[in-house]
């Protein structure tokens, strides 16, 4: 259990709010003076047409007595969704509504008392975002989609609605589209009914309604039914709005509200890790809880959790500017490298619902993607580009504007140019998600589907063997980190584990497994440091990031990925010690944004490497926020999504981590702290359990057989080199 947060002051701005959500729509909520409420209001699918992630807009709702009422304090309960504003004679209930589409806020007092409500938009007129994109260095996250020089960057005015008189109402429309300029800029505009326009006259808004229209009295209920269509009949959709948020007004609120609670139960009963320990310990416990918490508020929307701000993005100053709640580094697209932590931590937690929009945005790209993989370099593969549009194409400033001389589809952003790997780990995911769930039907439709697309591009792409008949993996890189690079380990490593994986799976088709066999044997070696000058006499030491590497550009340890995501060296391995080897000589040691020190670490069963990682994880957030989730802005912005879900995989690895059919619990945990857990495993397995004063006790799984597949695993941890 954790205890609900409370704030005793008013907040002093957006940057003390609480962040609310219902898997799609969000709110940020915090107090203010003048007895007033603040919300800003967002939704995982509120596309501009130049691809930001835009909010819907500003609520205000302020109490008003007869005499001044005195604030007490506002407070968040994260195991039932639910902020609580209190005041002498009165208090606000404000849920997001898990089971229908608004926020509702219900107010009570012991004095009749008015509550007037307002909205706010500050996208008020049309505006023109002047220059090339490196001439806006700070405004580069607004601009990072639609910024090719030939193509006007305009903010579009919200409007505002007046057909009512018993509502506020305002929504945004997108006029024009970045989606067509973005393929004809890189040359696939042949290939645009591939994929249904995402955003052009996507439409998204707010209506309010208080069912006492500002009379005094003892109770107020104000529901505010929120909407996304892309549709280009206006007045059709206000009408669709209008009507959702009637339907939503005609339900019980305390319905409502008891079948709101019902949900977060379900939820935060699925699992958990409850840490008890020092002051460290608790901020660990209350870390991963609340991260879990920020992944169910935006989890189950159209597209996946931003990693740069979730849809919580509030006013905070960059570059010494401050922008307004639309504002994120690095804009509206998708970087793999930093998503894809998000959804890693879903999986020992149980949350495979959420994971869906993740993978279901690679498998709705996946024909274009297709496409334009044969159109590029003649492959019948997939080659997603690390940072990617939804529709699975680069960004304009990544694919480049001073082609003269680049290959044909090749990107001109040397941190991205041969940067394949990620693929790799899309479809290791794909399989994680298969071992836990045992869905055969994404086993069959969508995994298979990928891993054959992805091994295809590799095998057909790299074609030069060596003098053993292996591929050469060049031109490459590892990672973003070593720009020129052949046989870059996340690369080998990925293939070498994917095929191994995919080894073990039952696959129906006979060409595709035995395409699979002959990639397998095609694979390189994993490039290795020889300890000291006598190969004849030492054995291997250390992993390298490459065979050949040269030209750094990051702070990524490339042979790590060994580690994790792809798990050759690992605890339960006789080959740990490279591992570890390579871990305690890494060169690059960060303990923020996406960085996966601790996550290697618990792989290796490292516990005070792991727990010093998580430690400096969930105990840093946000100078200016008050509420500990709003890590950042670190690499990205504000709340960075990959600190606190880097930090949550290290923590679950910590408890339990899953080899074929052994589940291997407290591998990477420090005995100083006690826990109590339910986590998942392998095989729809859930595992329960407790640590208490060093001792192992009250072990559990359902099914109960699973019990046989347990092993305690702190013999196997290393604690000095």
């Amino acid at each position: 259990m954790m205890d609900k947060i409370k704030f005793k002051q008013v907040g002093k701005n957006d940057c003390d709010s609480f962040p609310l959500g219902n898997g799609d729509i969000g709110i940020n909520v915090w107090a203010k003076e003048n007895n007033t409420i603040s919300m800003y209001i967002s939704k995982t699918d509120s596309f501009s047409s130049a691809l930001e992630l835009l909010k819907i807009g500003k609520a205000d709702i302020q109490l008003v007595a007869d005499a001044p009422l005195k604030f007490q304090y506002y407070s968040l309960d994260t195991e039932a969704g639910i902020c609580k504003i209190k005041y002498d004679i009165a208090e606000a209930i404000i849920f997001v509504d898990m089971n229908h589409p608004c926020i509702r806020i219900h107010v009570s007092s012991k004095e009749k008392i008015k509550v007037k409500v307002t909205n706010e938009i500050w996208r008020t007129h049309e505006k023109l975002v002047d220059g090339d994109w490196t001439s806006r260095k700070v405004e580069y996250g607004r601009t990072a989609g639609q910024d090719n020089i030939e193509e006007k960057i305009i903010t579009y005015p919200d409007k505002q609605v007046e057909d009512y008189d018993d509502c506020i109402m305002w929504y945004h429309q997108n006029p024009d589209s970045h989606y067509e300029n973005n393929l004809r800029h890189q040359e696939i505009l042949a290939y645009k009914n591939l994929y249904d326009d995402p955003l052009l006259y996507r439409t998204f808004g707010a209506c309010i309604m208080n069912h006492n229209r500002e009379k005094k009295g003892k109770t107020h209920d104000i529901c505010i039914g929120v909407l996304t269509e892309i549709i280009k009949n206006e007045k059709k959709f206000i009408k669709n709005l209008y009507r959702l948020t009637k339907k939503c007004v005609e339900l019980s609120y305390e319905k409502c509200l008891k079948d709101h609670k019902k949900v977060w139960k379900e939820l935060t009963d699925k699992s958990f890790i409850h840490v008890k320990g020092d002051e460290k310990a608790s901020l660990v416990n209350s870390g991963y809880h609340l991260q879990r918490y920020m992944n169910i508020c935006a989890g189950k929307g159209e597209f996946p959790i931003k990693f740069n701000g979730s849809i919580f993005t509030f006013s905070i100053p960059n570059h010494g500017q401050v922008f307004d709640p639309d504002y994120r580094m690095w804009g509206g697209c998708y970087w793999f490298q930093n998503t894809r932590l998000i959804y890693w931590s879903m999986m020992n937690a149980g949350d495979f619902e959420q994971m869906k929009p993740f993978f279901e945005m690679y498998e709705k790209a996946y024909d274009i993607v297709k496409a334009k993989t044969k159109e590029y370099y003649g492959i019948d593969g997939l080659l997603y580009p690390e940072t990617m549009t939804p529709w699975g194409t680069h960004r304009n400033v990544d694919f480049g504007f001073k082609r003269e001389g680049v290959p044909k589809g090749e990107s001109t952003n040397m941190y991205l140019r041969f940067y394949h790997s990620g693929m790799l780990e899309l479809v290791t995911m794909m399989i994680e998600y298969y071992h836990f769930t045992k869905d055969e039907k994404f086993k069959d439709d969508v995994l298979l589907k990928h891993a054959k697309g992805v091994l295809d591009f590799y095998f057909q792409r790299y074609q030069e063997k060596d003098e053993n008949g292996k591929i050469v993996i060049y031109p490459s890189q590892a990672l973003e980190n070593w720009q020129d690079a052949k046989n870059p380990t996340d690369a080998v490593a990925g293939l070498q584990h994917v095929l191994n994986e995919l080894g073990k799976l039952e696959i129906k088709n006979d060409l595709i497994r035995k395409s699979f066999e002959e990639y397998r044997e095609m694979v390189p070696d994993i490039p290795m440091f020889m300890s000291g000058g006598r190969p004849d006499i030492y054995n291997l030491a250390m992993i390298k990031p490459a065979l050949y590497y040269d030209k750094l550009g990051n702070v990524e340890n490339p042979e790590l990925y060994a580690v994790f995501p792809y798990r050759l060296f690992s605890f339960e391995k006789e080959n740990v010690g490279i591992g570890r080897e390579t871990f305690r000589r890494r060169s690059i040691r960060n303990y923020f944004g996406w960085t996966q020190d601790g996550i290697q670490a618990a792989t290796l069963a490292i516990p005070q490497s792991a727990r010093d990682f998580v430690e400096a994880k969930f105990c840093k957030w946000n100078d200016l926020a008050k509420f500990q989730a709003f890590w950042g802005p670190n690499f990205d912005w504000v709340p960075d999504q990959d600190h606190g879900a880097s930090a949550s995989i290290a923590l679950q690895k910590m408890l339990i981590q899953c080899v074929d059919e052994k589940i291997y619990l407290f591998a990477g945990w420090p005995k100083e702290w006690d826990v109590t857990f339910k986590l998942f495993a392998y095989d729809n397995t859930v595992v329960e359990g407790e640590l208490k004063n060093g001792e192992v006790i009250n072990i559990k799984t359902t099914p109960e057989n699973r019990i046989n597949d347990i092993v305690i695993a702190f013999d196997k941890q290393h604690h000095s080199w």
